[in-house]
């Protein structure tokens, strides 16, 4: 009798056991348990940095300060920088130049140099001394301009690029057989139009060297007490 009764309770518990693990089982399946089982998992993880070069031109007449074009506003960078070639009291069969340098001084290469120039404009004094009337020609029309690239900072010419040169092994521009200023401001007048230098760029850090000459040609009383004003820019693009 007790033998038999040790077998019903042993097979009670068992058959209890299986009902609770499949009650268990319910549960978890009606309850959500799909996030519940563990599965195997790999991940990696890349961080991003999206950053923009700059490209800064840095203007420097003769032997003066260095003008960068960040100093008129962040938005545009275009600043007005000094006067390139600022003469008085020239006579005829004269002229005068200066030379410049050009530095990209930002973190990028530009992809192209440019030069263009603005209206040109004259202004009179209007008398002579002795207070007669003066009458006047047309300076900006007569004027000749010349653009020579240079090894160094005012050194020996490589090239005269706008102008003609001098010749027999000497690059350097004859002043007196320049472009009329009229035909330079009206062929390269814009950014869009500029005078491109043979498609060179500006690596950051390199830097080019000019020279820019103005001359007037034998003329006539009509061109005393004249002066001419034009501004030349420089641009360097991406």
């Amino acid at each position: 009798m007790e033998v038999r009764q040790a077998v019903r309770n042993k097979r009670f518990t068992s058959k209890t056991y299986l009902k609770v693990l499949i009650a268990v089982g319910v549960l978890a399946v009606v309850g959500g348990g799909a996030g519940t089982f563990a599965s195997f998992n790999a991940q990696t993880t890349n961080a991003n940095s999206f950053a923009t070069g700059t490209l800064l031109l840095s203007n420097t007449v003769h032997t003066g300060s260095a003008c960068f074009s960040d100093t008129a506003s962040t938005t545009t960078n275009a600043a007005s920088c000094s006067v390139l070639v600022n003469t008085s009291n020239i006579s005829p069969g004269h002229g005068a130049g200066e030379y410049i340098t050009l530095k990209n001084t930002g973190t990028i290469t530009s992809s192209d140099l440019k030069l263009f120039g603005s209206t040109c404009n004259d202004t009179t004094t209007g008398t002579f001394s002795s207070g007669s009337t003066l009458t006047h020609s047309d300076l900006c029309g007569a004027l000749k301009i010349s653009v020579e690239q240079d090894a160094t900072a005012g050194g020996t010419a490589s090239a005269c690029l706008i102008g003609t040169e001098i010749g027999g092994g000497n690059h350097a521009c004859d002043e007196t057989q320049g472009t009329l200023l009229s035909t330079f401001l009206s062929t390269y007048n814009s950014a869009a139009n500029g005078y491109a230098f043979g498609g060179d760029t500006l690596a950051a850090n390199a830097q080019r060297f000019y020279t820019v000459y103005l001359y007037l040609p034998d003329e006539n009383n009509t061109y005393q007490g004249v002066t001419a004003a034009f501004n030349v820019s420089w641009q360097i693009d991406q």
